[in-house]
């Protein structure tokens, strides 16, 4: 592998994992951010208590817990500053009382480790000493300290923080995969390095666990391939994508891992899976989640698998098979000029209550559209004009210079009546006859048939057999003297006589003599002149034949061969005994006049025909009559006639009935059509709505089966594996036996960790034993953040056949290279336009890159657009204008209020000491209003932390305890702006807080939203509600001045949004092109098929709006 790149780049991120915040407690110990204290149980103070709720927040959004004791301190000059770095760090476990207000601090055993600021620090430092990442004696760490000339330490200081530590993980196995100077596929793809196609193909199964759309589909086809990225906006349907992988993943038993940097969202995707019954084929591996209870999971799989004999049939699906044909009839309904020159679906709509009576069939038809389009202008054509243009062609030609037909039609009178004048002839039959005797005479008149009419007529066959014999003399000739090359000169017969002479005589002096004389007469005397000689007498008994041929020709009056060959058998070959007989049937004076007039007759015979369309038994005089009288009453129609196209008035010349003609175009259009279509249905629109419920409730009822099917297969499996353990040594093959020694040896030891009650082996030391074929069947589906999945899964490349990063946009590109090592295949889901990762240890890099941004770029990017979570378009609209170009299809609901966004002016509201306090009491009235309704999750947000904790302390004891009730049981939440990404509701209250101060200035500073990609959170902030969003301001869109922030005037185009939302008489709106007449409940269309041409759309359409209360019916 040419690695220079890829290494170098990974290098560049160790660096920037490396890299410490200078107010980073592994850094310094501050006290604002830790406090001094032992272990054991403590009083519950204030500053305690806040640690350990910012410990716990970190647990809960990202499922790391960073409560540590420091063990020793070191002083040293980092960056130019003293700082008191943290020796050794100890994670710990407490236990709250919240009745007595104390705190157990204990410590969890074996985890003692050095602050990894300090290891780089050293490292990078002492380059040539092995300065360790891991406590084996920590004193011998102190002394080794010591040694490298560090004084000012003490070992005996004990403080208690959120040390994040959890990047020495990260650290560690990104050295390693550097080390190992290779990566895997999707690595190696996401730093621009070649790789091998479809090195491991993933033929995903159709089945699926939950319904998808088409942009939904699109994934599933481009991971059987390739690497992807899903650009999902809020509520699209992330989450159900990754756990259709995840089903496709484990019906096909492959392992798979998902990682985010977000709890919650590995908690959304186990949630999902246990809603289908597989929610404990998968193991959310956080930093509270123990050996213990892996242990005890596993252990709860194995003897369900061991005790339970499976009675679940294996049911066949047949929801997929009805979605292609679906697909199938909705291809056809919509292919452009199908049937008639238009689609199915036009055809129908066109036809519509007219029945296809049985007509004669004609094939070649026009296009049923053209004949739409010109249809009225036949009706404006009187049908005595139509009846007198019957017989012309092309008239869209002829139309334009009608107004000068009346001379060219005297003309043709004229020639008419000179012609009848020596020949007897009525019809258009009658003149065509009368041109082929006139052309039969000028063609045996030509002087060229005169000159050779005796060989044509009687010495064809003689002609002929001495022409084959001359051109196949010839070409033989023309070979023999491409052989002649090697003469000097070529010798007459009589010298060749003279040559063979002397080449006969025998004796030294005769062949002396020879070989001198042949010298003169070849270029190569050492070829054998007997052959010489036998080609050069063919040559000339080729020409001597050759002139014989010649001389017969002669004598047949032949003497131009290279012409007249040619056109006596071009003669021969046009020659009709038929015709020469009528020839000689004439007598010389019919035959002097038809060729006289020969010229005439042909001219006029080939106009005719070129501005008509005669019948034999049309009579040419009395039509050409009636059309010269005509053309004046054609001329006000000579427009509209010519715009008609030729097909349709040819048709319409033939069949004046307008009625009978359609009839026939269509049932000859719907004949052929279902003679290449049979299998198509006829489409009934009350019937199609029908199909695609009944579909719908198929998929569900496949998806109950396909839930079972993972069960029964992974029976089978735990069966087979057991199976092989049972079979003799003998009978197995190498690979086999391998294979039986290993789960037999995994199979003892996970029995051993069975009966333990503690001290079991770590996560990592079970899957790096031989158990690990035993724990990835009972536990397939693996959930991560990225520092545990460093800690807890062996860095194997190509570990999982397939992983996913989900919340791509929160996940930096440092923290993703493990996920991306261990990966066959790598899906990223996540949302450009959402907030970047707030990173707990790394320093604020604005270019530090996520793996959304880079992925994007190197992997194909499909975006979703069918938004789920909004009950009211208008809840999503903000967002979908001015970060998602308006792409973004909002469903609304039955029940929706009419008016979602609410806008709260609280008046008099005054921003002092960073608080709204006025705002905040009216925003902590409503929170209270609703804290009762505990049928809708509420979510409260601020734009600053000072602003939610003013409205905290607004709210009564009895309403504070209702708030954190709720919020424990996660019903609500509680948050500034900078933390609600991820979170969902359904009513979203906001407080803006910021205000005119006590000058009455509006200053514009919102903190985090004037930062750089400010805007990214206040689209997460304005895309969190499915109901509701009651908005709080003390200002309005006229109090904000110009600015050149981006973030501020998307601030400023929300306040005309919800302005302007306050001023509309919301109705419900559909998001399709297409119309759907509402009453109450009912929604209703003519066609339902008109809403897409794509079936999983259709399916999906129909399904979200029946789930929002809609009922659908047929106008």
């Amino acid at each position: 592998m040419e690695g220079n790149s890829f290494i170098g780049q990974l290098q560049e991120l160790l660096l920037e994992l490396s890299t410490f915040r200078g107010d980073d407690i592994l850094v310094n110990l501050k006290d604002k951010h830790c406090i001094q204290l032992p272990l054991g149980k403590h009083e519950l103070t204030n500053e305690l208590e806040k640690i350990i709720s910012e410990a716990n927040k970190i647990e809960k959004e990202k499922g790391i817990f960073p409560l540590c004791q420091s063990r020793g301190v070191l002083h040293f000059e980092y960056q130019k500053k003293l700082v008191k770095s943290p020796i050794f760090i100890l994670p710990l476990s407490i236990k709250v009382n919240r009745i007595t207000k104390t705190v157990t601090l204990l410590e969890l055993p074996d985890e003692l480790m050095i602050n990894p600021f300090l290891v780089y620090q050293l490292q990078k430092e002492f380059p040539t000493t092995n300065i360790p990442t891991r406590v084996e004696n920590p004193s011998e760490f102190i002394s080794l300290l010591n040694e490298l000339g560090f004084e000012d330490l003490d070992t005996t200081i004990e403080y208690i923080g959120n040390f994040h530590h959890h990047r020495l993980a990260l650290m560690g196995e990104l050295e390693k995969i550097i080390e190992k100077n290779e990566g895997s596929n999707p690595l190696l793809e996401l730093f621009g390095e070649e790789t091998k196609r479809n090195s491991f193909p993933l033929a995903l199964p159709s089945e699926a666990l939950f319904p998808y759309d088409q942009k939904q589909f699109d994934v599933f086809e481009k991971l059987e391939s390739d690497n992807c990225v899903v650009q999902g906006p809020p509520g699209t349907g992330k989450s159900q994508i990754i756990c259709n992988v995840i089903g496709k993943l484990l019906l096909m038993q492959n392992k798979a891992l998902v990682v985010s940097d977000k709890r919650a969202a590995l908690e959304v995707i186990q949630q999902k899976l246990e809603a289908k019954g597989l929610g404990d084929l998968s193991v959310i591996t956080t930093a509270n989640y123990s050996s213990s209870a892996f242990i005890k999971s596993l252990k709860k799989n194995w003897l369900t698998l061991e005790n339970e004999t499976s009675a679940l049939g294996q049911k066949e699906h047949h929801a997929q098979k009805e979605i292609r044909s679906l697909q199938e009839d909705l291809a056809i309904l919509n292919q452009a000029g199908i049937i008639g020159g238009v689609s199915v679906k036009e055809f129908l709509r066109i036809n519509k209550n007219k029945p296809l009576s049985s007509a004669d069939y004609r094939s070649n038809l026009p296009s049923i559209s053209s004949w739409l389009s010109h249809k009225n202008e036949l009706e404006q054509i009187p049908k005595e004009i139509l009846f007198t243009l019957r017989f012309m062609k092309d008239l869209r030609r002829q139309m334009p210079g009608l107004g000068e037909h009346d001379k060219l039609i005297k003309n043709w009178l004229s020639d008419l009546r000179l012609l009848n004048n020596h020949f007897a002839f009525t019809t258009f039959g009658d003149l065509k006859n009368l041109f082929e005797k006139a052309r039969i005479c000028h063609r045996f008149s030509t002087d060229y048939f005169k000159k050779f009419q005796e060989i044509v007529c009687k010495d064809s066959k003689r002609f002929l057999r001495h022409k084959t014999s001359y051109f196949q003399t010839k070409l033989l000739l023309a070979q023999a003297h491409e052989n002649e090359t090697h003469w000097i000169k070529r010798p007459s017969p009589i010298e060749l006589a003279h040559l063979e002479k002397q080449y006969l005589k025998k004796g030294i002096i005769n062949n002396y003599r020879w070989k001198r004389e042949l010298k003169k007469w070849l270029r190569t005397p050492a070829l054998d002149f007997s052959n010489a000689l036998a080609s050069l007498r063919k040559t000339y008994a080729l020409e001597a034949e050759l002139n014989q041929l010649t001389l017969k020709f002669s004598a047949m009056g032949i003497e131009n061969l290279a012409i007249d060959l040619d056109m006596i058998s071009a003669l021969i070959d046009a020659q009709n005994h038929n015709e020469w007989d009528q020839f000689t049937a004439l007598s010389e004076q019919e035959r002097n006049a038809l060729i006289t007039f020969y010229a005439k007759i042909n001219t006029l015979v080939s106009e005719l025909k070129n501005h008509f369309n005669f019948n034999d038994d049309s009579i040419l005089e009395s039509y050409l009559n009636e059309l010269l009288s005509g053309i004046s009453l054609i001329l006000p129609y000579s427009s509209i006639i010519g715009n008609i196209p030729s097909d349709i008035m040819m048709l319409y010349q033939s069949n004046p009935s307008i009625t009978a003609l359609e009839n026939q175009l269509f049932y000859s259009a719907w004949t052929n059509f279902r003679s290449k279509h049979p299998a198509f249905s006829a489409h009934n629109p009350s019937e199609f709505l029908a199909r695609l419920d009944q579909i719908n409730l198929e998929f569900d009822a496949d998806s109950i089966s396909l839930s079972n099917t993972i069960r029964v297969n992974q029976e089978k499996e735990f069966n087979s594996f057991h199976t092989l353990l049972q079979t003799p040594a003998y009978k197995l093959s190498p690979a086999d036996k391998e294979k039986k020694r290993m789960l037999k040896a995994g199979k003892s030891l996970l029995v051993k960790e069975f009966a333990k009650q503690r001290r079991h082996k770590s996560i990592r030391e079970l899957l790096s034993s031989d158990a690990a074929p035993w724990i990835h069947l009972l536990k397939p589906i693996w959930l991560s953040n990225p520092s545990q999945l460093a800690s807890n899964i062996p860095l194997e490349k190509n570990y999982f056949d397939l992983s996913i990063i989900d919340e791509a946009s929160q996940l930096l590109l440092s923290h993703s290279i493990g996920t991306l090592y261990r990966s066959k295949r790598i899906l990223i889901a996540g949302d450009s336009q959402q907030m970047a990762p707030s990173s707990y240890f790394n320093a604020k890099d604005e270019n530090a890159l996520t793996v959304l941004h880079k992925a994007s770029f190197y992997f194909k990017n499909i975006l979703l657009h069918y938004h789920f979570r909004s009950e009211h378009p208008a809840l999503i609209a903000y967002s979908n204008e001015h970060f998602y170009n308006n792409e973004l299809v909002a469903f609304p609901s039955v029940s929706q209020d009419q008016m979602p966004i609410k806008f709260h002016e609280v008046k008099n509201g005054l921003y002092s000491n960073r608080t709204n306090e006025h705002e905040a009491k009216n925003v902590a009235d409503h929170l209270a209003s609703l804290l009762g309704n505990k049928s809708e999750k509420i979510g409260l947000v601020a734009f600053s932390e000072t602003q939610l904790e003013s409205i905290f302390q607004q709210l009564n004891a009895a309403d504070r305890i209702r708030l954190l009730t709720r919020i424990d049981e996660d019903s609500l939440f509680f948050k500034a702006l900078e933390q609600v990404q991820g979170d969902e509701c359904d009513r979203l209250i906001i407080s803006f807080g910021y205000a005119k101060n006590e000058n009455g200035q509006f200053e514009m500073r919102f903190g985090p939203v004037n930062e750089k990609n400010g805007s990214k959170r206040l689209n997460v902030l304005f895309s969190r509600a499915r109901k509701n969003i009651d908005f709080f301001a003390s200002v309005k869109s006229e109090d904000f001045a110009l600015s050149s922030n981006n973030s501020i005037r998307l601030l400023w185009r929300w306040f005309v949004f919800i302005e302007r939302e306050q001023l509309k008489q919301n109705e419900v709106a559909f998001p399709f092109e297409c119309t759907i007449s509402q009453k109450k409940n009912l929604l209703s269309m003519a066609d339902w098929s008109d809403l897409s041409s794509n079936a999983n759309d259709m399916l999906t359409i129909i399904r979200t709006l029946k789930m929002r209360g809609w009922q659908l019916g047929i106008t």
